[in-house]
């Protein structure tokens, strides 16, 4: 991947961890808890199943950058539960897991993602297109690959950044 791509796939994936903790901020103070623990975090059985391949793939994150990144955001109400800080790197691995896949599964030619195709109209993003089944209703082509945390991933990535 080019610079750009690797910013921007970080940003995006920062932006999700920062929105994921929003929610469980909601869901540690609906509880009444001082603190925002991992079990408040909106874990799908997907994303689940994407931290468990992104740990067998025993590769080490550190968590330092991570809560650097999530400085230059809006900061949480509620501080962090040693546990959740502790497994912050899982979580960013399952994301990445779960987008990397998301864009092998949509385009398996794919070898080294560039700025340029990543939600630009590129080979990726064309092969999502929509295909019509036997009874005649449309579906996104690549829901048929990817779980439903997996796509929803994909299509915000591919839109993230065009405001800008």
């Amino acid at each position: 991947m080019d610079k750009a791509a690797i910013k921007r796939v970080s940003e995006f994936l920062n932006r999700k961890i920062h929105d994921m903790l929003l929610i469980a901020q909601a869901r540690a103070k609906a509880n009444e808890s001082p603190v925002i623990r991992w079990v408040d975090l909106p874990l799908t059985k997907g994303l689940e199943a994407s931290i468990h391949h992104f740990r067998k793939l025993d590769v080490a994150l550190e968590v330092e950058p991570i809560l650097a990144q999530l400085e230059k955001l809006p900061p949480m109400d509620l501080s962090y539960e040693d546990e959740l800080v502790s497994r912050l790197p899982d979580l960013l691995g399952g994301l990445g897991y779960a987008l990397a896949r998301s864009f092998k599964v949509i385009d398996p030619s794919l070898k080294n993602p560039q700025t340029k195709g990543l939600g630009q109209g590129g080979g990726a993003v064309r092969s999502a297109r929509l295909r019509t089944s036997s009874v005649g209703t449309k579906r996104p082509a690549l829901m048929a690959c990817l779980s439903f945390h997996e796509t929803a991933w994909f299509l915000r990535f591919r839109s993230f950044g065009r405001q800008a």
